[in-house]
């Protein structure tokens, strides 16, 4: 399958905040105790790169978008990644896997390190996110829920070809 990806706009973020997958809504409300359509689009708001994601071409549905935020960190420049979906992009699941080391290595690249959350509930993240060489550093409990803490540091070994119609540079 072929991944369509480009710069989303926020017109595309407020269509996606009322088709997320249940999982990815329920993830980020019990995270962040704010309803999904609120964070995504904060999200949007402070991302220094998002971009939206279809399969096979340009005019189909909008399938998840995706970014990067920088954290307030005082001691180290780290980048938080992060994704939200609709129940579509369980479709081009492989795909999203064999893309997803090519943009993790590249934000490593500017950041240093990568570091988010991912709800232990959410197994199609988690399983993305193991087959991108994410390590999964700690389980921390939010608002009486299960996370893993985890973190991505470029990998020399990224030998994956892009698919992407936006390859990162």
């Amino acid at each position: 399958m072929k991944l369509e990806i480009r710069s989303a706009n926020r017109e595309e973020a407020i269509w996606l905040s009322s088709r997320l997958r249940p999982l990815d809504r329920r993830e980020v409300e019990i995270a962040t105790g704010q309803s999904a359509e609120e964070v995504l689009l904060k999200a949007f708001d402070i991302s220094t790169e998002c971009y939206s994601l279809r399969f096979n071409n340009a005019a189909s549905d909008l399938v998840a978008l995706f970014g990067i935020t920088p954290a307030a960190s005082l001691v180290a420049r780290i980048g938080v990644p992060w994704m939200l979906c609709t129940s579509e992009v369980s479709r081009g699941a492989i795909a999203i896997a064999r893309e997803a080391p090519r943009w993790l290595n590249k934000w490593a690249r500017e950041y240093g390190l990568l570091r988010n959350i991912v709800y232990l509930c959410n197994s199609l993240h988690g399983r993305w996110l193991h087959t991108a060489g994410c390590q999964f550093d700690e389980l921390v409990q939010i608002n009486g829920h299960p996370f893993l803490l985890f973190s991505y540091q470029e990998s020399k070994q990224c030998v994956i070809q892009s698919q992407s119609s936006l390859a990162p540079h």
